[in-house]
């Protein structure tokens, strides 16, 4: 019996909000991150930004395939580095 051979297709993570760890400084909307090794990223895929956040912070980067590191070491390096903006916290009162 042959095993036919498949592609994954990774659906995109939709964008939300900006929060702890801040969003675009075009839009402030984030699609979560990518794992360089240890490093995190959050990203805006809309305007091709990148934010460094930590390293070690979300443990599942040690679960990432070599495939998984090449591919978001891809794309990271296609991104451009800026500063993230975050949303002041709503006061009640």
């Amino acid at each position: 019996m042959q095993h036919e051979q498949t592609n994954v297709v990774r659906l995109p993570t939709s964008a939300t909000p900006g929060d702890y760890f801040g969003g675009c400084p075009i839009c402030g909307m984030t699609n979560g991150f990518e794992n360089d090794g240890a490093d995190h990223w959050f990203v805006c895929r809309r305007h091709r930004v990148k934010w460094y956040v930590g390293s070690n912070l979300f443990s599942g980067w040690r679960d990432d395939t070599s495939e998984d590191r090449f591919r978001a070491r891809d794309l990271l390096g296609t991104y451009r580095q800026v500063e993230a903006v975050y949303n002041e916290p709503e006061i009640s009162g």
